[in-house]
């Protein structure tokens, strides 16, 4: 089954009116949070519409005393919406025909910019806004048959690497040797040097130019600048267990020979034109320069040509980036319209919000630095680790690593991306509440039930993947029934998340999830439960395990079986 049970349930009632002439309807149908196993629906309000009946009119009509077999029973809610109460056998249905699996290949390219840093910078905090939520959507659409194509659309090129190159050179340093942290040093030197010392700036400005004109030795440090800067990012990458391949770095420098073709095309199309010195174009009250006067091109012309070459191989491009860029992609979009690039291709930007400290300003050290990204891996570990202090498991390292990430990425995607969210550790790593670790400790809990059950005599021909064959299942407590519900809600839930493209909505459900099933762990025997309940329970905590599972891997967090 790969429909959600939300959508089961409008489909089973669409063909039912169908059947007494109301075509094309469409039901959308909601949880009903006031009785227990129930939905509801306001397609009453919707047929009303077109007829001289009321809501109330057309439920006697067509639903009172109606009994759809082994499926729902019905009600009429005093504000005019249809309740729809589940029965047990249609529950035991939906959840044998439950399985989650990748949808078929669509053979639609995507691709998706994120993870995208500058050389010979160090990444901060607002790095892994972009990282946690581009690999999250780059895995879901996947996971939705797309064919996604990852880009690192690093920042290689530009005027830095003209005072960056020729602080090296004059200083006599091994770029070769260089560590990201000395990089980054050597940027707010060289930059602190290009913006104060004139004649400093003078020499920086031909360094550029040989740059551009491949001067060998300016080629060689700067190949070895973009080299140290993939290492570092393959590592922090890697840890923070983000797909990142160097394989799909496509920097600035990669479209640096294109630059002057798009200027002539756009001029063409009578969309760029020359003032004072300057290549431009116009948008409404705006004005985008693409070539300043000295001849530099400037980011916006650099977008645009990979924006073009992105076209040639993708229906659907998606850019995620802070939200301070929102009207640098507004205005590149409107471009590419403009020139009829996007013909047929869906542009999207996902802007996010900003990483704050506990005093609502973007996130610093105590020295009042920007919080680097490394910084707060490290954090992640330590704290994790301090937190398993005193229990004997093994390989507690890596276990502290992966459940700190993971926490810290989860505290990241739950949140709507285009909001701020206030980073603090305590909440991040707590065991209790809207956490990854609450979710970690709820697929603990059923790994445990699960192995001392296998290991029992009562696991002797029970097979957890074709359980339908062997046992009926029966609900006989409302928290059986809650667990069920909200495990059959994973393809609703996944359909929102492709619809907005926005992961906080799968981190909700894992979280209502793990919610239902730490009530039924307080409430309910399982193992010395009778056992008809006992296998109806194993039977939906395994299904609670699969679910936990996917739906974190598609959020890029690994689960851990012990912490």
């Amino acid at each position: 089954m790969t429909k959600g049970i939300k959508s089961q349930i409008g489909e089973i009632i669409e063909c039912f009116l169908r059947d007494f002439g109301y075509q094309d309807v469409t039901v959308r149908v909601r949880r009903n949070a006031f009785v227990q196993n129930s939905y509801q629906t306001d397609v009453l309000f919707e047929l009303a519409k077109n007829t001289t009946k009321t809501p109330h009119d057309l439920f006697l009509e067509l639903f009172s005393g109606e009994e759809m077999s082994n499926y729902f029973t019905f009600s009429f809610s005093g504000n005019g919406f249809l309740n729809i109460t589940l029965k047990s056998e249609f529950i035991s249905k939906c959840l044998f025909e439950f399985h989650i699996e990748a949808l078929p290949r669509n053979n639609i390219d995507v691709v998706v910019d994120y993870a995208s840093p500058n050389v010979a910078k160090e990444m901060h905090v607002g790095h892994l806004r972009s990282a946690a939520i581009g690999c999250a959507i780059a895995r879901i659409l996947e996971f939705a048959g797309y064919n996604v194509i990852r880009q690192h659309h690093i920042g290689d090129w530009g005027t830095q690497f003209g005072f960056i190159i020729q602080f090296i050179i004059e200083k006599e340093i091994d770029a070769a040797r260089l560590s990201i942290n000395e990089m980054n040093v050597i940027y707010q030197e060289a930059k602190k040097l290009f913006d104060e010392d004139v004649a400093f700036e003078k020499r920086a400005r031909i360094r550029l130019d040989k740059l551009q004109n491949n001067d060998a030795e300016s080629i060689r440090i700067w190949q070895l600048l973009v080299e140290r800067t993939t290492r570092y990012l393959s590592d922090i990458f890697g840890r923070l267990e983000v797909d990142f391949s160097a394989a799909n770095i496509r920097g600035e420098s990669a479209y640096r020979e294109g630059l002057q073709e798009v200027i002539d095309e756009l001029k063409n199309k009578n969309i760029c034109v020359r003032d004072d010195g300057a290549e431009l174009v116009k948008i409404e009250d705006k004005v985008e320069i693409l070539k300043k006067s000295d001849g530099t091109y400037l980011y916006m012309t650099t977008d645009l040509a990979a924006l073009k070459y992105r076209l040639q191989k993708a229906k659907w491009i998606i850019y995620i980036t802070d939200s301070r860029q929102i009207d640098h992609f507004k205005h590149m979009f409107y471009i590419a319209r403009v020139a009829n690039w996007d013909k047929e291709v869906k542009l999207s930007h996902i802007a996010f919000g900003n990483v704050l400290g506990s005093d609502k300003r973007p996130l610093k050290t105590r020295e009042g630095n920007n919080t680097t990204l490394s910084e707060l891996v490290e954090s992640a570990c330590i704290e994790s680790f301090a937190m398993m202090k005193g229990r004997q498991i093994s390989n507690s390292a890596q276990i502290a690593s992966t459940i700190g990430i993971g926490a810290m990425k989860y505290f990241d995607l739950k949140n709507d991306y285009v909001k701020d969210y206030i980073f603090h550790m305590p909440h991040i790593l707590s065991l209790h509440g809207y956490t990854s670790v609450y979710i970690q400790n709820a697929y603990i809990r059923i790994l445990s039930i699960l192995k001392k059950f296998q290991q029992s005599s009562d696991s002797e021909g029970v097979d957890f993947q074709h359980l339908s064959s062997v046992t009926q299942l029966q609900f006989e407590e409302e928290s059986e029934i809650a667990v069920a519900l909200k495990t059959l809600e994973f393809w609703d839930t996944f359909e929102t998340v492709l619809e907005t493209l926005k992961p906080h909505h799968l981190c909700s459900y894992l979280y209502e999830l793990a919610s239902a099933f730490h009530l039924l762990y307080e409430r309910c025997q399982i193992l010395k439960a009778h056992p008809t309940q006992r296998d109806t329970r194993l039977y939906l905590i395994h299904i609670v395990q699969s679910a936990i599972y996917r739906s974190l891997s598609l959020l890029g967090i690994s689960v851990v079986s012990e912490m």
